[in-house]
């Protein structure tokens, strides 16, 4: 059987060689019993209390002196095989057993390490890496009792240590381990199938966890994912929720472009046909003045207007603005329509017959237009 023992370090505890060796003096574990979680032949879930007695403890210790340390705990005991990959440091000086102030029921095992790996050295320094792990390996008694008035299901004999590792985070309690039995592990009172290293999660085959030192057995975690589960159903619903009002707000956004796009295309046709109307009363009104024989479809409005200004006046329209092209144009008109309609020439009667709707309507148009654009450029 194998097990794991974490340790914290304690940073007034560290010192440094001249080389720039790191020592650490560190209480590496203790007697009494501790608790375990462990698979039945039915595939239940039991619970064990085992005992390290303090003659077994001392008798260990002569196998803590040189033990390698490793950054983390392998996935194999270390040997003369792996120990180039592994080994960060080593444990050294003898262990010795000792009281301490807080606890007096229990003995302790201290010792000083010695750390020669610069990586390892900063993950202590900077507080990344803190704890420290046992490994070792022991013979488990099936025989129950009583120890300090606390009960047990079995006594560890045998304990041979074979590394101390530096790893993350052990758990809170005085001591956690990994327990090892053939191809069953212990992880701090989980039970999984397979070998899983300090840094590894636990996956699915949970089904009791001790965490900061309370025990949560199969029942407690069934009730929890199912917590979670309820939690998870809440939160689809939601998200069902927010799908519906998000179609919704982009039918509403859909709806909406559509309309502006009816609008924009209703206001261009409208332009468009307007357009139309004032090129047909352009082209009408200059025929009338420049002759039906000059060809005005490829013109311009400028050029239309430039031209029947031109049969008028000599004046340099080059560099005018169209709002002034415009206007004199409505003049030329304004003046035309008078010649048409009132010549000086003529009597009364004459002028009556000469007279016609469309000329009124010339005339009136090229007032307003004349009055509007005098307005607007006086502005």
């Amino acid at each position: 059987m194998f097990n794991q023992d974490f340790i914290q370090v304690n940073e007034d505890n560290l010192n440094y060689q001249d080389s720039g060796f790191m020592n650490v003096l560190a209480n590496l574990t203790r007697t009494g019993i501790f608790m375990y979680s462990r698979t039945t032949p039915d595939g239940g879930i039991e619970t064990i209390k085992q005992l390290r007695l303090p003659e077994e403890v001392e008798a260990s210790m002569e196998t803590l002196t040189g033990v390698p340390v490793t950054n983390t705990h392998p996935e194999e005991l270390v040997s003369v095989e792996n120990a180039s990959e592994y080994v960060v440091g080593m444990t050294s000086e003898r262990p010795k057993m000792v009281k301490l102030e807080d606890d007096a029921t229990h003995d302790y095992v201290q010792q000083k390490l010695t750390i020669f790996d610069q990586d390892t050295i900063d993950q202590v320094q900077t507080g990344a890496k803190r704890e420290l792990s046992l490994g070792y390996t022991l013979d488990l008694e099936e025989k129950s009792g009583e120890w300090n008035g606390e009960q047990y299901d079995c006594i560890q004999r045998n304990i041979r240590y074979n590394h101390l590792s530096l790893v993350n985070k052990g758990r809170a309690g005085e001591l956690c381990r990994i327990q090892l039995d053939g191809k069953d592990i212990n992880l701090d009172g989980v039970s999984t199938d397979e070998v899983l290293s300090n840094n590894q999660s636990i996956g699915d085959d949970m089904k009791v966890i001790n965490i900061d030192g309370t025990e949560y057995d199969e029942a407690k975690v069934k009730s929890l994912l199912a917590m979670v589960g309820t939690k998870s159903d809440e939160l689809a619903k939601l998200k069902a929720n927010l799908d519906e009002v998000s179609a919704k707000l982009d039918a509403v956004e859909e709806k909406s472009k559509a309309d502006q796009t009816a609008k924009s295309v209703a206001k261009d046709e409208a332009d468009f046909r307007d357009a139309v109307r004032s090129r047909v009363v352009l082209e009408k009104t200059a025929s009338k003045i420049l002759g039906e024989e000059v060809a005005l479809d490829a013109m311009t409005e400028r050029e239309i207007k430039e031209k029947v200004i031109a049969s008028a006046s000599e004046v340099a329209l080059d560099g005018k603005s169209d709002e002034y092209v415009a206007v004199r144009y409505d003049l030329v008109v304004e003046d035309a329509v008078k010649t048409v309609v009132e010549p000086t020439t003529m009597g009364a009667s004459a002028m009556v017959k000469t007279e016609n709707k469309d000329s009124r309507a010339v005339l009136k148009a090229a007032k307003e237009n004349a009055l509007k654009r005098l307005l607007e450029g006086a502005k």
